[in-house]
């Protein structure tokens, strides 16, 4: 990368220091930033049908959080599929 594309992209960087337990994110709601990980862990956490909260991935350092926003998109698209669906794609499947 070139000093001056080095300079525009790190040039708004500002450091933070996040609460344990801060939501940066709530699904559904507009990504306004981006979040390089350079010390702990970002957890994402998921609600599962019955309410319990579950963590189904975790971004370390050198991660990014938030990258959907950092390629120009605002929200994240998802995608679903019936779970009986998904069950007979799997069955289907050879196993390794």
């Amino acid at each position: 990368m070139s000093q001056a594309d080095s300079s525009k992209f790190f040039s708004s960087l500002e450091p933070i220091s996040l609460p344990l337990k801060e939501i940066i994110y709530e699904v559904g709601a507009p990504l306004d930033h981006v979040y390089f990980i350079n010390e702990g862990v970002a957890s994402v956490i998921t609600r599962m049908t019955n309410g319990e909260s579950i963590e189904a991935g975790m971004i370390r350092s050198e991660g990014v959080v938030g990258l959907p926003a950092l390629l120009g998109r605002e929200n994240v698209g998802s995608i679903r599929d019936r779970t009986s669906s998904s069950r007979r794609a799997a069955n289907g499947c050879r196993r390794l």
